[in-house]
């Protein structure tokens, strides 16, 4: 406020103060992941828009000493969400199941699609994130190739995949992993095939 002018009117300078909100928490902090031996290998942005017309952002963290993985979805606005994807040593996994799935269902000179691979997965591993993750995670590791071929009317592309000779070989070998007796994730059991 000013001292009143030659004319008695008051001279008042209005600001707005601006409180600096607290940015809320979007990933876990790198001290745990440090602490759990996991570390940042890979960022992925989504290709399709989810709710509210906003893309998500995957940040992969990965614990080499027994190929383990995990997943931050970030969503500008919401909340981050973790998904874990296991070990690639693990047959009870969902990245192994997944992998093994692509391993026994598709031919390596046959790329094939997120829907065609979505086909041959019981539901607790059908999940539009768990997939992306999965096969992020796949391609970045050298255990898929990425590729795009035209589709429908439009003519679009469309994002394929395709097995590498590292994936045969690493599901052919069972001393890269556990011999497993079943599939288990949730109330989700099939025996291995003999």
């Amino acid at each position: 406020m000013s001292n009143p002018d030659d004319d008695g009117y008051v001279r008042f300078d209005i600001s707005f103060l601006e409180y600096p909100r607290t940015p809320r928490q979007t990933s876990l902090p790198q001290v745990e992941a440090h602490v759990n031996g996991f570390t940042v290998f890979h960022t992925n942005l989504s290709n399709s828009f989810g709710y509210g017309g906003k893309k998500s952002t995957f940040e992969y963290y990965k614990r080499d000493s027994d190929l383990s993985y995990y997943a931050l979805i970030k969503t500008e606005g919401k909340q981050t969400r973790k998904i874990q994807l296991g070990s690639l040593g693990d047959p009870n996994s969902r990245i192994f199941q997944v992998a093994s799935i692509i391993h026994k269902r598709f031919l390596r000179e046959k790329p094939f699609d997120k829907h065609e691979l979505t086909q041959y997965l019981p539901p607790p591993l059908n999940g539009a994130r768990i997939i992306k993750g999965t096969l992020d995670i796949l391609s970045k590791e050298g255990y898929l190739v990425e590729g795009t071929v035209k589709s429908g009317k439009k003519n679009r592309d469309k994002e394929t995949f395709a097995k590498t000779e590292k994936l045969e070989k690493h599901l052919s070998d069972p001393r890269s992993w556990q011999k497993p007796n079943g599939l288990n994730i949730g109330s989700l059991t099939a025996t291995s095939d003999h």
